[in-house]
């Protein structure tokens, strides 16, 4: 089933089930994170969503954070991220 999701790209929409299959997670856990803010999609998500739930399980495993925090601290890891960007075109 890995196999599967190697040729993903931006169009392609995952349900829940299958996300949650992906990221080795409960469906309460996305719609919890969903319920906090930390993403917006329900039902069918892309791969961006994927990409930043796979982030938040990173962060909630290796930092012990949980659902209310991640929600926050990807909010602020968008920010940096925004403006790292915005500087690079600065010093250019």
């Amino acid at each position: 089933m890995a196999n599967d999701f190697e040729l993903l790209d931006e169009t392609t929409q995952l349900s829940a089930q299958d996300l949650a299959r992906v990221l080795n997670v409960d469906i309460t856990w996305i719609e919890t994170l969903h319920a906090h803010g930390a993403i917006s999609e329900t039902h069918h998500y892309s791969v961006l969503t994927m990409t930043r739930l796979r982030k938040a399980r990173r962060l909630e495993m290796d930092l012990g954070l949980n659902t209310e925090s991640l929600a926050v601290v990807l909010d602020l890891l968008d920010q940096i991220d925004q403006l790292h960007g915005e500087l690079a075109r600065h010093r250019r």
